[in-house]
């Protein structure tokens, strides 16, 4: 059995705005990802859509790591249960654990689940389970509460320099690593007023500690392989990076880990069995860590697209879609599969002749674009411009709009210039801007 999700309705603390989310009832470790949400205490954490105040929901949940054979049961102190209510929680996960798995895996286990009234003592009985002593568990403890510390005080140097030079023990290339991941989240979450502050605090890290220094290194280590001018010279670069960089190193190298690559891979270790048996054990264990890197990636993107594909179906069912657009405008906004799969259903809708589901989808552009940009005009020629093929269907266009050519025009185009973080997508709007200018 996996994971399970349970639709409910929440309310956000700071603005009193009610959504849905889904939570976690069985959170199963042979779901990639799950194991690092319990531990880090970031399952079941909401974002609210209107105001973005995100924290963790305290709803009772079951973790099951079939592999170590853990079945653990999360009731929050602060949340009143009784002794019944309790026992049918248990007794539902169980039964259904039970039915999922054959014969031969029902093991005693999973007939005494351990209870738990907080997270943190929940997250330390896994980490025992995979072989943790309580004090490296004590050191993931005082790390997390660094991480935090110094996303907090990002913006205070001295601050800063006093934590890197208290806590300089505690930072390894892991810590450095999950530091250098948080910050990335903060800034695609559009955090851009800390960008400069977080910016600055990551470099101090890396230049006033040996395990900054390290990782930064092999950061441009890996960026230089992934510039290599053949693919034999990036696998080369790639096999040499120390193992306490692979994670990061099969994260950077999406682009190119393939089946050439693997099947290199392979290769490499079957020449290796033999003449440094050594070589070919550490290739095995890359290999492991590429591949299970891939499957999560593959996952997340099934997942996000699965979601994706059930917001465009509401959105195609309502009857309303100015009104729809509006109540999902923060998921459609922030979800990275979306633009794919209305553009899926688009063509669908093209090839199978349905003008009906064609019209829809295109109100849907028009109110989603609304949304976005409001009502300027300025705004929505420089789309089309973008939408229509360079140069003649864009120098066509401009003739065509020759009357909107105005300094608000430019004003507006100079905004998205700065605004795209895409070289390629810059260099067009540049020339775009070339043309414009000719023809006002």
């Amino acid at each position: 059995m996996r994971s399970v999700t349970q639709t409910i309705e929440t309310v956000c603390p700071a603005c009193g705005n009610k959504f849905t989310m889904e939570v976690y009832i069985l959170a199963d470790a042979a779901d990639p990802g799950v194991e690092d949400l319990v531990v880090s205490g970031a399952i079941n954490s909401a974002r609210c859509p209107h105001c973005g105040y995100t924290g963790r929901l305290e709803v009772p949940f079951a973790y099951h790591d079939a592999g170590h054979e853990l079945f653990l049961v999360y009731f929050p102190n602060n949340v009143s249960l009784s002794a019944t209510d309790k026992n049918q929680f248990i007794g539902g996960i169980t039964e259904a654990l039970m039915k999922s798995l054959p014969p031969e895996k029902r093991k005693g286990y999973l007939l005494r689940p351990k209870e738990f009234l907080t997270l943190q003592g929940l997250a330390r009985e896994i980490l025992h389970a995979k072989g943790l002593s309580d004090e490296e568990i004590d050191r993931l403890a005082k790390q997390e509460i660094l991480l935090n510390n110094l996303l907090n005080d990002a913006g205070d140097v001295d601050k800063v320099d006093e934590l890197v030079k208290r806590s300089a023990d505690l930072i390894d290339e892991r810590f450095v690593l999950d530091l250098l991941y948080l910050v990335d989240e903060l800034k695609k979450e559009r955090q851009q007023e800390n960008a400069e502050a977080l910016d600055a605090m990551v470099n101090r890290v890396q230049e006033e500690t040996e395990a900054g220094r390290k990782v930064s290194l092999f950061r441009k280590q890996i960026e230089k392989a992934m510039r290599a001018p053949s693919f034999e010279e990036v696998f080369d670069a790639l096999v040499e990076i120390p193992e306490s960089l692979w994670p990061e190193a099969a994260a950077i190298s999406d682009p190119i880990v393939g089946e050439e690559f693997f099947t290199k891979l392979a290769q490499e270790i079957v020449r290796s069995e033999r003449s440094d048996p050594e070589k070919a054990d550490r290739l095995r264990k890359m290999k492991e860590v590429f591949m299970e890197r891939r499957r999560t990636v593959e996952e997340a993107e099934r997942k996000s697209y699965a979601g994706a594909q059930q917001m465009v179906q509401q959105l195609l069912d309502a009857e309303d879609v100015d009104r729809k657009v509006q109540e999902l405008a923060p998921e459609i906004l922030s979800h990275p599969s979306f633009p794919l799969a209305l553009e899926s259903a688009r063509v669908l809708a093209e090839e199978s002749g349905n003008q009906e589901t064609l019209a829809k989808l295109e109100a849907i552009r028009k109110s989603i674009e609304k949304i976005i940009f409001g009502e300027n005009p300025e705004v929505a020629l420089i789309l089309k411009l973008l939408s229509v093929p360079y140069p003649e269907g864009v120098q066509a266009t401009l003739k065509a709009n020759k009357d909107a050519i105005t300094p608000k025009f430019f004003e507006a185009l100079d905004q998205v210039i700065s605004a795209s973080q895409d070289e390629e997508e810059r260099k067009l709007l540049q020339n775009l801007k070339t043309m414009a200018m000719l023809l006002s």
